[in-house]
Order: structure tokens, then sequence, then C-alpha cells
């Protein structure tokens, strides 16, 4: 548009400049015209000069003036025309001018439209930018909180899984507990989640880690279809056999897996035994049935039974059914049957109907099957010799008593009696025919006899008794147990649960065994570890790393005794007896001299005991449990659970000992986590803890054992290790 402008600009100016040309030029030809002098036309020149007649000649002065105007018009309009053209350069210069500012104007228009533009993209990019960011980190946050809750439901799985393992292990199930305790650690997706207190106590408890006293724990159990009426298990334990009525159920001792499943008489009082370890023989609704385990067939059957016996050397068997008046023998391949008559008597039997059986009936085969015991419900008992009559030996034609029990144990049969008013145990020389031992009691006295001893039990203690000399030992378990190749199998008639426990010995952990017949209520190493002392609130003893007696010593004054104390400070050890009166004496730890004696303010009675371990302070008031708290701002973290009181509070690496006297006068330690006080072990017999050891006092055996504390890692690996999973 401003070149059409200019262009127009141009061409007015050309045309001005044109016009005046175009007049200059006529006027130009006028002049010439005017410039011609008329007298020289005329030839009348040089008359004119000579007359001066030029200069008055009114052509001429017409002519001049004519030439004068035109040459005055022709300036002018020349002037005119420049002006013209000046004035419309100028006038196209302007307008060039204007209409490039009016261009430049627009263009800045839109550059700033192109600007704002852009500014409203980028802010509209800024605007997507800050949204996206905004949602990315909406998305962070709700990812991190899902992962947050996904944590914390997989950390209350965790717990839930624990509590599981410790629910098994109180019912006996050692291998279930074990599982659920490891499915309660951090796997690989769980990152970020600590190995939790309560998992780590479920894998040590399950696995007894810390518990070093010798005999049967439980290991695993076998849930049956319906109640349990009767056991057995192999004579190495191997297999055991649970019935329960109209089914006997037989399993692998070890792992708890079925072996057979087969019909069995629906009565309570229907048996099974073991042959051999691959035979068991028992009662079905055809009569006595020997089964093979190995073979999965029943090689032979027999008449009717539900009692069985069988002789210790497997080689005969006897059986009665019901309240039946004769026994049936056979020979272990099920031939050379016998009867035994009973004359008129029979055997206690409640009623016809499927009630359970009681007990209180003797049926036994001695070692070799030459003898038959048997009891009777009018009360009589009697040995039957089935090589020959005339030896039978007749202990009670009837008597008042109604529960019987009783075995062989080699040439000597042994029984217990109960009536109404007393009972009796007694041992029957089977060789010579006479008692060798009697001995009444008051209550129920129960009797057991194998070709391992004869044993008595009477109000809950159970002993080991010697037929010649009736000398006693007392026994930590029952002896009736079914106990065999280290496993022992029991469970109540009123269950179908049957619990299979397994004998373990951790004598190899003994660090000194001592006369377990010494009263001692604790038991404490000296700092250089070669020294133990038990001691008590009436004297001490010291033995030395070889269990020899080095010392010792009955206190002064026992009677007025209020406090011990056992340190070690500076590399040695003591322990310091404080009297009522003030009195104070120490004993060296090495060798029990007494190294000082002083009186200082006599102590009041402890009713309230303060520990600071790590970062935690425990209080332990004496009318509840102790309660653990942060050290630094005394908030409560937790309450101790168990029934005991707080003797001690010791720092054990990353984690604190907690020691406490038990009701009974026994000690166990709890190991708390060291920063919040959780409970990841429980420690039975827990009496020392020094430079990594922890000195246990199995007093049973008279002996202190030592354990280490393990770490996570390695408890896990035993708990795989003990499943086979490793």
């Amino acid at each position: 548009m401003t070149d059409i402008l200019l262009y127009c600009g141009l061409a007015a100016a050309g045309a001005s400049v044109a016009t005046g040309a175009v007049t200059a030029a006529a006027l130009w030809a006028s002049r010439r015209r005017l410039d011609r002098d008329p007298l020289k036309e005329e030839g009348a020149a040089d008359v004119g000069k000579k007359l001066h007649l030029r200069g008055k000649d009114p052509r001429f002065i017409r002519w001049r003036r004519a030439r004068a105007v035109s040459g005055a018009i022709l300036t002018v309009t020349f002037l005119l025309g420049v002006a013209a053209v000046y004035t419309g350069g100028r006038q196209a210069d302007r307008r060039r001018l204007e209409e490039v500012e009016r261009h430049e104007f627009i263009a800045e228009q839109g550059r700033e439209k192109e600007e704002a533009r852009r500014l409203e993209a980028e802010n509209l990019r800024t605007d997507a930018d800050s949204s996206r960011e905004t949602e990315e980190a909406r998305r962070a946050d709700a990812d991190e909180l899902r992962a947050e809750a996904e944590q914390q439901r997989r950390i209350e799985e965790m717990r839930t899984l624990a509590a599981i393992s410790a629910e098994l292990l109180s019912s006996g199930n050692t291998q279930g507990a074990l599982k659920f305790a490891l499915e309660s650690i951090p796997g690989a997706s769980d990152a970020g989640i600590p190995f939790l207190p309560e998992s780590q106590k479920a894998i040590s408890d399950a696995l007894f880690i810390y518990d070093l006293s010798d005999g049967y724990r439980p290991y695993l159990t076998v849930t049956l279809q319906s109640y349990i009426t009767n056991l057995a298990i192999a004579p190495a334990g191997g297999s055991f056999a649970a019935a329960s009525p109209g089914r006997l159920s037989v399993y692998e001792t070890a792992t708890g897996l079925p072996i057979a499943e087969l019909a069995m008489s629906e009565s309570g009082y229907a048996a099974v035994r073991y042959l051999d370890d691959r035979t068991v023989v028992y009662a079905t609704p055809g009569g006595l049935t020997a089964y093979d385990l190995l073979s999965a067939s029943a090689p032979w059957s027999g008449d009717g039974a539900t009692s069985i016996a069988i002789s210790a050397d497997g080689s005969m068997i006897a059986s009665v059914f019901r309240d039946e008046t004769y026994a049936v023998v056979y020979s272990a391949d099920g031939g050379n049957r016998t009867e035994v008559d009973f004359g008129e008597n029979r055997q206690w039997v409640a009623d016809s109907g499927r009630m359970d059986d009681p007990g209180g009936n003797i049926l036994e085969l001695n070692h070799d099957g030459t003898m038959l015991a048997v009891s009777f419900a009018n009360g009589g008992l009697k040995i039957f010799n089935l090589a020959n009559k005339r030896r039978d030996i007749e202990i009670y034609e009837e008597s008042d008593y109604t529960f019987f029990e009783g075995g062989f144990s080699g040439g000597y049969f042994a029984y217990s009696a109960t009536g109404p008013g007393e009972s009796l145990f007694a041992v029957i020389d089977t060789r010579k025919a006479e008692p060798a031992i009697s001995m009444p009691f008051t209550g129920k006295v129960g009797a057991f006899a194998d070709e391992g001893g004869v044993y008595i039990s009477y109000n809950g203690v159970h002993t080991a008794i010697d037929p010649v000399t009736a000398a006693q030992t007392q026994l930590g378990a029952d002896p009736r147990g079914l106990a065999a190749g280290g496993f022992l199998v029991s469970g109540s008639k009123n269950s179908p649960v049957v619990q299979v426990w397994r004998y373990e010995s951790c004598a190899g952990k003994g660090v000194l065994s001592y006369d377990p017949g010494y009263m001692h209520d604790e038991a404490r190493v000296n700092s250089a570890g070669d020294r133990f002392m038990l001691f008590s609130s009436t004297g001490f003893r010291i033995y030395d790393a070889d269990g020899d007696l080095i010392n010792e010593t009955e206190l002064p004054d026992a009677g007025n005794v209020q406090a011990q104390q056992y340190r070690r400070e500076g590399g040695g050890s003591y322990l310091a007896v404080a009297y009522g009166d003030g009195a104070v004496r120490r004993y060296s730890g090495d060798d029990g001299a007494q190294i000082a004696y002083e009186r200082v303010q006599p102590p009041g009675p402890a009713l309230y005991q303060e520990f600071i371990a790590g970062g935690l302070l425990i209080r332990s008031p004496m009318d509840r449990a102790p309660t653990v708290h942060d050290a630094q701002t005394g908030e409560l973290m937790r309450e101790l659970e168990g029934e005991g009181s707080l003797a001690y509070v010791t720092q054990a690496g990353d984690h604190i000992i907690a020691g406490f006297i038990a009701a009974d006068g026994g000690r166990f330690g709890l190991l708390l986590e060291g920063v919040a006080g959780e409970i990841v072990a429980y420690i039975p017999g827990l009496c020392d803890y020094v430079d990594g050891r922890l000195i246990i006092d199995v007093r049973g055996a008279g002996s202190l054992r030592e354990a280490h504390l393990l770490s996570a890692e390695e408890l896990v690996g035993m708990a795989r290790e003990a499943l086979g999973w490793s």
C-alpha cells in the first residue's frame, strides 16, 4: 500500500513537472517568436539602429514585454514545477514514512499479539507443567500412601502369623508353629519391613532355642476325624496308630503324614498294638487282624477281640473280646491258636454300648509270651502259666479292688490295685511265685512295668523302683507314656488331637555339673569366666571350670540376711551379703574368701526398683508388672508380662536382658529389643549373662549350661533346617 501511495505522489509530481515543461516550452516558443526582431524581418534593422526607432517601436515594446512576461511565467512555472516536484516528493516521503510507521505499528501490534499469544501459550504450558507436576506429586503421594498402607497391612499380617504360631505352639504343634513363624518374616517383596520382634520370639520359642533342659518337647500334632479311643507307637518309633470309633489311622511319626486308613471296630474298648515296626494288630468288626504296613495287606485275622496284649519279644499275641470268659493266644503269624479259660471270671466292662475304655483291667503277656496276667471284675488277679497250668499264680481269687494297672519286667510282675478304702503297690517274683515288694497307699496309685524297669506313680510323682532292693529314683515324666525311638505320642480320649513329642537332650551344652540336691537361689560366673558360684541366703559353693568344688561356706547369722548381690567390677567379682542390722560382708567370687566387712545404713524394704540400660528405663514396682519407658522422656512403651519379680537388667549388645525370679524361686529371662523394649525371646532358667554367654541353670539335672544369643538370620536358618527346607 505504501508503494502505491508513493507511486501516486511521484506521478503527481511528474505531472506537475510535465505541465510546467509544456508551459515552459510553449512560452519558450512564444519567446522565440518574440525574439525574432520584427525590424530584422522587415530589413529595417539598420534603419532602426540608425534612427533609434527599435526601442520606440510598439511591436518591439510588446515583444520585449511578452518575452519578459514569458520568462517570468517560465521561471514561475519552473519554480512551481520544482516546488510541485519537491512538494510531491515530500508528500510521497511523508506518506511513505506514515505508511512505514503504520506498517511498523501494525507489525508491532502483530508482534505484541504474537508475544501475547506466546506468553499465553507459555503460561498454558507452565500451567500444564504445573498441573502435571501437581498430578505427579498427587500420584506420588497416593502411591506413597498406598505403599505405607500395604506395608502396614503386611506388618499386621506378619503379627497375625506370629500369633498363630504361638497358638499352635501352645497346642503342641511345633512344626506348624515353625511354618507360621517363618511365614511371618519379611520376604523378597517386603522391602523396608523389619524383622518383627514377634516373629523372632515365635521362631526362638518354637525351636526351644534357649530351653536347655532335657526331655520330651512338643513336636507336632495330628487331628483325627473323631475322638481318640486308643494309641500305639511302633517299637522303633517310626510310626504310630491312633484308633477312633470305626477307624484306625496310622501316621509317620517324624512328619505326621498318613500311612494307612483302616476300618476298625466301633467299640470304644477296641485296642491296637504293634507286633513289630511294620505290623499293627487291631480289633476289626470281623475279628482280630494283623496288618502289614509295608505291603498294605492283612496277612491273617482271628476271633473277635477288643483287648489285646503282645509279648515284649513280639512272638505271641493275646486277646479278649469284651467280657468273654476266655482269652485267645496266637503266635505272631496267626497260627497256634490257644484258649485260656477264665472259668466263670470275666474282665470288667462298663456296658455293652460304645463307651470308651476307662482302663482298670490288666491283660499282659510276659517277655516271651509264656505267662498271661489277667484281672477280673470281681477283684481277682491271676497269672496264667501258658506252658504249665500247675504253675499258675493266683494273686487274688477275688477282692474289693476295682482298678488294676501293671505289667511284666523280666522275671517280675508289678501291679497296683485301687479299692474304695486303700490302694496297694506290689511286685511278684514270678520265678519264686512270691511277693517281692508290697506297699500300701491311701488314694489312687498307679503301676507300670516293661523290659526297661518297674515304675510307680502317686500324687503326680513318678518313680522308678528297683524290684529287688525297692530303691526309688524320681522321674521327670510319666513312664506310662507311649515312647519309642526318641518320640512320644499322647492324646486325650475326649479330643481328636494326637500330640507327638520329641526327646531333646542339651547335656552337651553343659559347663558345670553340680550336686542337684544342693539348694541355691542363684548361680553366677566370675569375671574371668572360670569360677561358678551357687548361693542362697544360707551359704554358697564355688566350683572351678572342671567342676571341682573349691569352696563351701555357710553364712553367719543366716536368718538375718536381707539381700544379696553378685557383682563384677574392675576385673574382679564378689558376693555382697547385706544384713538387717546394716552389716555387709563381701566374699570373693574367685575363691570364696571374705574380702570386706562394713556397716552401713540398714536397707529398707525394696518396694520399687529402676534399671536403665541403653535408651530404656525399666521400672519394677512390687504390686504390678514391670514397665518399659523411654529413658529420656519417661514415656511408657509397654508392660512386661510374666509371673515373677524383676531381679536385674543388663545390656547384651543391641538387646537388653531382664532377669526375673519366678514364683517357685526359679529364674527366667526376657530378651528385649533395645529400642522399643519388645520381647524377642523367653529364656527359661537364665541365671547370668557375661561376655556374650547366657548361663542357664537346669536344676533338675544339676547342670549349668551355656547358650549364645542368635541373630534373626541364624534363627531363620535353624528353623528352615528343622523343617527340612534348607
